[in-house]
């Protein structure tokens, strides 16, 4: 009767190591899939944030050279305003001394009387 009583406890020792082992071995496995799986999130997270930090980068030198294009163009606008400008009150001021002589002269050919 002990001899079953011993056969008992040791099997029963036997089962219950097992399924530690079992238990152990699933855990074990659970974690590492999880570590997996957080890995690849990570992974998966920070090429989608450096994807749009690339993305922004882009749209931003697009703007920066939209912007430099555009004070370029307005600068040349100005030139070519203030030349034009210059050139017309140049133009104005001949004009003007030239009839201001010729109405002079006309005066001077009026007969006085």
């Amino acid at each position: 009767m002990t001899d079953k009583k011993v056969d008992a406890s040791n099997t029963y020792q036997g089962d219950i190591n097992r399924t530690y082992e079992a238990q152990a071995s699933e855990s074990i496995g659970a974690i590492s899939r999880g570590s997996g799986i957080a890995e690849q999130s990570s992974r998966q997270g920070a090429g989608i944030q450096l994807s749009g930090i690339r993305r922004s980068a882009e749209m931003e030198r697009g703007a920066n050279l939209l912007n430099f294009e555009g004070r370029t163009e307005a600068a040349s606008i100005n030139q070519t305003a203030a030349t034009e400008a210059a050139r017309l009150r140049m133009v104005s001021t001949v004009v003007t001394g030239f009839f201001r002589d010729m109405d002079r002269r006309l005066e001077e050919m009026k007969p006085k009387y």
